[in-house]
């Protein structure tokens, strides 16, 4: 009689071998000092002397860099504490990351819900479910669309507009607008798509303006509009291995320049899930091709309810990364 390895402790044995060999770079993926606020900080500091800076004016600048080195010394000290309690962390997170992998795993979720039910009709169906992400009476997109799960970026993304020169915005997918209403996009061309007609008509009627508008787009088949940025946030996720790599490869098509997204960089191994679940994705692991040189800056969402403390907004170079395929013939 031969002995069958049970399928889903095999696949966890695999994942706790790819722990071991993986363990020690993750210091490096994650150094919080330099990869997510305290270079950029630095640098925006250094920007502000040097613009209040006039000459003649030396008493008035002194104060000036006394009061810039102080925010930045608090900032840092603040990065050290954010680093301190990711390490404390970090193990429990991997090996949480590797036992859900190994509970939700399933060798027959390939593309079988996507062929049989088409994307539009599983997100319409999720969004005319109640509650189903869980963000209550705030937002139909979820906890991470509510004011507690948004405080940062609202603060944030008008900055990185300036910091990138973005006029125009591509916020896909956009679900409810729920949070993005309380960003100040005044100077920027902002298009929210969303693969959920009724979602986009009602967000057309609500919030349409001169600069926003709300249209239905398919990201694994419709054509992206030529944008400054993509902003793709809370999406790829609940997508098939398969439909990820469609829509990265039809944002390069795009010829926009960045891509904003979701990056979960303490998952090891992605794991395949039908449309419409839920997975901690890292695109920086097979089989997706996405390599660290593209990635430009990392914003740690560390106020994300559901974040798992390593939920980062990575901002891709989509013109270096296109460059890179083109070398390498991809």
């Amino acid at each position: 009689m031969i002995f069958k390895f049970p399928t889903k402790i095999f696949f966890a044995l695999i994942l706790t071998i790819s722990l071991v060999l993986n363990f020690i770079l993750i210091k490096n993926v994650f150094d919080f000092n330099n990869s997510i606020h305290s270079l950029n900080i630095e640098k925006d500091k250094q920007m502000q002397i040097d613009k209040n800076s006039r000459p003649g004016d030396t008493q008035q600048q002194d104060l000036e860099i006394s009061k810039n080195i102080k925010v930045l010394i608090d900032d840092m000290e603040e990065s050290k504490l954010i680093e301190k309690k990711f390490e404390s962390q970090m193990l429990k997170i991997i090996i949480d990351r590797i036992e859900s992998a190994a509970k939700n795993y399933n060798e027959n979720a390939t593309e079988k819900n996507s062929k049989d039910s088409p994307i539009k009709d599983i997100f319409s169906k999720i969004y005319n479910a109640d509650d189903y992400w869980g963000g209550g009476k705030e937002s139909k997109s979820g906890k991470g669309s509510t004011a507690k799960g948004t405080e940062s970026l609202v603060k944030i993304l008008p900055k990185i507009f300036e910091k990138y020169s973005i006029k125009k915005f591509l916020d896909a997918p956009c679900g409810d607008y729920a949070w993005m209403k309380r960003v100040d996009k005044k100077q920027i061309e902002y298009i929210g798509a969303d693969v959920v007609p009724q979602m986009i008509s009602k967000n057309n009627n609500d919030f349409k303006t001169k600069n926003v508008e709300f249209k239905v787009l398919d990201l694994t088949t419709d054509k992206i509009p030529k944008v400054d940025t993509i902003f793709c946030r809370d999406c790829l996720q609940h997508l098939t291995n398969e439909n990820v790599q469609k829509v990265l490869d039809n944002f390069m098509k795009s010829e926009s320049d960045f891509l904003m997204t979701t990056n979960y960089p303490l998952t090891l191994e992605n794991i395949n899930i039908n449309n419409g679940e839920m997975r901690y994705l890292n695109l920086l692991k097979p089989p997706f091709k996405i390599p660290e040189s593209v990635v430009i800056e990392r914003i740690a969402e560390d106020k994300c309810p559901e974040n798992g403390l390593d939920k980062i907004l990575y901002i891709i170079d989509l013109k270096k990364l296109r460059s890179l395929f083109k070398k390498s013939g991809s």
